[in-house]
C-alpha cells in the first residue's frame, strides 16, 4: 500500500500513539545516556582503588567527579521522569531539554578539571559525540533538530578546547609540535581539529536523524488510510484481514478491513466489495455498523466498521464451556433477527459460523451479539455467474447445508440450517458432525442424522430445544423453518426464553471476561477445521453419497 496523500506523517504528533512512543523513546534514551555515564563514573572509583589503594575523601568531591556524576545522574532523571505514567508531548520536550543541558553543562565541567594530558578538547567531542548519536537513533526528531542541538553542543567543544589551550602546559604544546611560545598557533591547531571532528559527528548524527525519521515517516503514512490510522492486525479471514484503527478527528474505537492483497482477482474483489455494499445497508444492532469505505491509491479496497469490545462465539464456547441454555436462546434470537433484516433485503449470509458472531457486554442491556463478515453474501435472484461457479461450495465445512454442498440453488433457509448448528455448538461446545477430512464432514451433512443437542450434553435440555434444533437441521430446506423471523417466534416459545437476565450477564463477565478479552479480535484466524472453501467436491462426493443413499 503506497502512502495516502495529505496523511500526516509526523510520528510524535498530539496522537496518543505518537506521544507514547514518543515518550517511551526518550526514556530509553535517557536510560542508555545515563547508564554508560555512571558505568564509566564507576570505572573511575575502581581506577583509585586499583591505582592508590583507596578513594580520599577530598577527591570523591573532586570537581572532576562531581560533574561526571551530575551528568549521568540528570540523563538517569530523564529515564526516571518518562518511565512511567502518560506524560504530554511538552513534558517530555521539557524533560529531555533539561536532562540535556544539565549533562553537557556536567560534561564540560569535568573536562575543564582533566589534566591536559587527558586530552579534554577530544574526551568533550566523545561524549557529546555519543549523546549526540544516540538521540538520533532513539528519539524520533528530524535532521533539522539534531543539526541544531550539535550547533549548540559545538559551542561547549568550542569552549572545551579553549579552556585546553589556557590550561596547557609546556609539554603538552611540544607534544602538539607547537612551539612553547606559540600563542594563535595552538589555538588554531586544537580549535581546527576540534571543529573538524565535530562537524563531522553532526553531519553523521543529522544524517542519522534523517533517514530514520523518514522510515518511521513512511511507515506511518502506509498504516493511514485517509482519517485512519492502523493501529495493530487483529486477524485475517479468507479474503480479508482485519485491523484496530483509529479516527483522526472522532477518536472512535474502529476496525478496517482490506482485502488480502494475495487475493486480488476479479472474483475477490467484487465478493469485497458486495460484501461493504451488503453490510452497509443494513441497520439491525445485531448486525456489525459500517461506517466508511473506499479505495487507497493503489486500488486495495477496505471499508471501516465498529469495533466491538469483545470476542466470538469460538473463543467464549472455546475457553469457558457450553452455554447455559437460556443464554443460548438469547444470542440465537438476536442473531435470527440480524439474519430476517438481511433476508428481508435480500441477502443471504451463507457463512454463519460462531467465528462470525461477535459477543459483547453492552451496559444496560446485558449480552449483545453482533454478526460480522458478508463476505460471502449474495444478492438472492442475482446474476453474479463468474463469481460463484456451479459445483463450487462456498462457505465453512461444519455448517454447510446440504443443499450448498450439492451446488443446489439456496436461500434464506440454508442460513437457518447454519444457524441450527451454531445453535448446537453454543449448547454442547461439539460441531454436529465430526470428522478427520473435509469430504467426510459434507458427507454426513448430506446423509446423517444429527444427534439431539441434549445427547451430547451433560445435562437435559427441553424436548421444545432439541425440536428447534432438529427442525433448524433438517436435511429438506422445505421442512425447516420458513424464515429467521418465524425461528425468532420458535424461540420465544420454548421454556426457559427470557431468563438470561443483565445481572447473570454481568456476572458472567466479570467471571471470564478477563480470559477472553485478550485477545478482541473482530475476525480470527480459522482453525483447522472450519477452514473456508471454494473448491469441487461434487466427483469426490458422488460416489459416497451413492453408496450411503437408501436404494429406492
Amino acid at each position: 500500500m503506497r502512502p495516502i496523500a495529505g496523511a500526516s506523517t509526523s510520528t510524535t504528533q498530539l496522537t496518543e500513539e505518537g506521544r507514547a512512543f514518543l515518550q517511551r523513546r526518550t526514556a530509553r534514551y535517557g536510560l542508555m545516556v545515563g547508564g554508560l555515564g555512571f558505568g564509566f563514573y564507576l570505572v573511575r572509583l575502581a581506577l583509585y582503588v586499583v591505582l592508590a589503594g583507596t578513594i580520599p575523601l577530598d577527591d570523591l568531591f573532586h570537581p572532576s567527579l562531581s560533574a561526571h556524576l551530575v551528568g549521568a545522574v540528570s540523563m538517569l532523571a530523564l529515564y526516571v521522569a518518562n518511565a512511567r505514567g502518560a506524560r504530554s508531548v511538552a513534558w517530555i520536550r521539557v524533560s529531555e531539554a533539561l536532562a540535556l543541558g544539565i549533562s553537557c553543562l556536567g560534561y564540560g565541567t569535568m573536562c575543564f578539571s582533566m589534566p591536559t594530558a587527558y586530552r579534554p578538547d577530544l574526551t568533550v567531542i566523545l561524549i557529546f559525540g555519543i549523546a549526540l548519536l544516540g538521540r538520533a537513533v532513539y528519539v524520533p526528531a528530524g535532521w533539522r533538530g539534531t543539526a541544531g542541538l550539535g550547533a549548540l553542543l559545538g559551542v561547549e567543544v568550542v569552549w572545551v578546547t579553549v579552556r585546553t589551550v589556557q590550561m596547557a602546559d609546556p609539554a603538552f604544546r611540544t607534544s602538539l609540535g607547537v612551539g612553547v611560545g606559540a600563542g594563535i598557533e595552538i589555538y588554531t591547531a586544537l580549535l581546527t581539529n576540534a571543529v573538524a571532528w565535530w562537524i563531522a559527528l553532526s553531519v553523521l548524527a543529522s544524517a542519522a536523524s534523517a533517514v530514520i525519521y523518514g522510515l518511521r515517516r513512511e511507515a506511518d503514512e502506509v498504516r493511514r488510510l485517509g482519517q485512519y490510522t492502523l493501529v495493530r492486525k487483529l486477524g485475517e479471514g479468507g479474503i480479508g484481514m482485519v485491523y484496530e484503527a483509529t479516527h483522526a478527528m472522532l477518536r472512535r474505537p474502529t476496525a478496517v478491513k482490506l482485502l488480502r492483497p494475495e487475493r486480488v482477482d476479479e472474483a475477490s474483489l467484487a465478493r469485497f466489495e458486495r460484501e461493504v455494499r451488503a453490510t452497509a445497508a443494513l441497520h439491525h444492532p445485531n448486525t456489525i455498523r459500517v461506517f466508511d469505505y473506499g479505495r487507497t491509491p493503489d486500488g486495495v479496497f477496505y471499508y471501516v466498521m465498529e469495533r466491538v469490545p469483545g470476542c466470538t462465539l469460538t473463543r467464549a464456547v472455546s475457553v469457558v464451556g457450553p452455554m447455559p441454555a437460556e443464554r443460548a436462546l438469547l444470542l440465537l434470537h438476536q442473531i435470527a433477527g440480524a439474519l430476517a433484516e438481511a433476508h428481508e433485503a435480500g441477502l443471504v449470509h451463507r457463512d454463519v459460523k460462531p467465528d462470525n458472531v461477535l459477543l459483547a457486554p453492552t451496559p444496560g442491556f446485558g449480552d449483545m451479539v453482533k454478526v460480522v463478515d458478508f463476505g460471502l453474501v449474495r444478492e438472492l435472484d442475482s446474476a453474479a455467474a463468474g463469481i460463484t461457479h456451479e459445483g463450487a461450495i462456498v462457505g465453512t465445512p461444519h455448517y454447510l447445508a446440504p443443499e450448498v454442498i450439492r451446488g443446489e440453488a439456496t436461500d434464506a433457509r440454508s442460513d437457518l440450517y447454519a444457524l441450527g448448528c451454531l445453535g448446537f455448538y453454543l449448547l454442547t461446545g461439539e460441531h454436529v458432525f465430526g470428522g478427520t477430512t473435509v469430504v467426510e464432514v459434507c458427507s454426513k451433512h448430506l446423509v446423517e442424522e444429527p444427534d439431539a443437542p441434549s445427547a451430547r450434553r451433560a445435562e437435559p435440555l427441553s424436548q421444545a430445544l432439541d425440536a428447534l434444533i432438529a427442525r433448524c437441521l433438517a436435511k429438506d430446506p422445505a421442512a425447516r423453518y420458513a424464515s429467521a423471523a418465524e425461528l425468532q417466534l420458535a424461540l420465544e416459545e420454548v421454556e426457559g426464553f427470557g431468563s438470561w437476565t443483565r445481572e447473570a450477564s454481568r456476572r458472567w463477565w466479570k467471571d471470564f471476561g478477563p480470559d477472553l478479552v485478550d485477545d478482541l479480535g473482530l475476525l480470527e484466524p480459522p482453525t483447522t477445521d472450519t477452514r473456508t472453501l471454494a473448491i469441487d467436491l461434487g466427483r469426490r462426493l458422488r460416489k459416497r453419497v451413492d453408496d450411503r443413499s437408501p436404494t429406492p
